[in-house]
């Protein structure tokens, strides 16, 4: 039997109740990690953790929102108690709304910054100490193919997934002397109950989407090999390095195909 690439390793991850979150959990799960899962779905993740013990995790779980500070503060506390340390911290918590930005209230363009973003800040200012302490830790932060190219009817999601590249580059500098390893992670369009969430069309037939497992598995790879920065789709790589060079007119086309 191959070794397990992260056993006993503690892996923190938040909006594991669907989606992303959900398949990287298993993911680790199959291979050695322990658990502690986090979102607002107490049933989902109490599911979760049941398919991750069968997998034969030892596997927690919190349910929580985490636009809430203190519940944050919390739950790296928490995290430390029940394992000891936190090896991986996998920021995954996001939201969307789609449509013009002038017909959106003001709480959704609140909840989209706080959850997308202000969270992940948040919750890896808690994790850091205890990282550091241990002299070595990995911080994945799920963004986004839209951090580094805009599309329209999505404005306060891609600010959000700017902002968490913006956090992502300077934290890895910040830290590079720490032992400690910080991942700006970019899946391109994922089939997900995200689309749906946001009030946005119906991406599951587009021959251009992938499977949550599909993705979970590149953040595996994305730990293990201590990838800084991971694009999921070569294609979206491209047209964002088009998009810088030539941002004008890359966005007629956005225009136009959205």
């Amino acid at each position: 039997m191959s070794k397990k690439r992260f056993a006993n390793k503690v892996v923190l991850i938040t909006g594991a109740s669907s989606g992303i979150g959900w398949a990287t959990a298993q993911a680790f799960a199959s291979e050695g990690a322990f658990l502690m899962l986090v979102a607002r779905r107490e049933e989902r993740l109490k599911e979760l953790a049941s398919i991750c013990k069968q997998l034969g995790s030892r596997s927690e779980y919190m349910a929580l929102d985490v636009q809430n500070q203190q519940k944050l503060n919390e739950l790296a506390k928490k995290t430390i108690s029940m394992f000891g340390h936190i090896d991986v911290l996998v920021n995954n918590a996001g939201v969307g709304h789609y449509g013009d930005f002038d017909t959106q209230t003001a709480d959704q363009i609140t909840q989209v910054i706080n959850t997308n973003l202000t969270s992940t800040m948040l919750l890896t200012h808690q994790v850091i100490p205890y990282m550091k302490e241990q002299g070595s830790g990995s911080i994945i932060n799920v963004s986004s193919v839209l951090s580094q190219r805009a599309i329209p009817k999505l404005a306060s999601y891609c600010a959000s997934k700017f902002g968490v590249w913006g956090f992502s580059s300077a934290l890895r500098i910040e830290l590079q002397n720490f032992g400690l390893h910080v991942c700006h992670f970019c899946p391109g369009l994922t089939k997900t109950e995200f689309q749906q969430h946001a009030n946005m069309p119906d991406v599951s037939q587009s021959p251009r989407a992938v499977s949550s497992e599909a993705v979970a598995s590149k953040i595996l790879d994305a730990v293990y090999f201590k990838k800084n920065e991971y694009m999921m789709s070569k294609a979206e790589a491209m047209l964002v390095r088009f998009y810088w060079l030539f941002p004008r007119f890359t966005g007629r086309i956005i225009k136009f195909l959205n």
